[in-house]
């Protein structure tokens, strides 16, 4: 398993440059790859309002992907719930 993402060092399209806890050099990864490991590492089981907080956070995401057809909405995170949170 990879070391969890610690810092997003640039975010750009259609790659990105991350850094890993105990990693020594920042990584660059690509951005569809990046976005299905941070909701993978960023699980919000036993939080309240967490629609909500997914909604913020796609809200952010999908500004940085303006040119991609991965543009992810309201219907990605009510799969995202059904599929993850009971």
């Amino acid at each position: 398993m990879k070391n969890r993402i610690i810092e997003i060092c640039e975010l750009g399209q259609p790659k990105s440059i991350i850094h890993r806890e105990n990693e020594p050099i920042s990584e660059l990864i690509k951005t569809t790859d990046l976005v299905e490991e941070l909701n993978k590492q960023l699980l919000l089981h036993n939080v309240s309002q967490q629609r909500e907080l997914l909604l913020a956070y796609n809200e952010e995401v999908n500004q940085c992907m303006v040119d991609s057809q991965h543009i992810l909405d309201e219907s990605d995170v009510n799969d995202f719930l059904a599929n993850n949170c009971g």
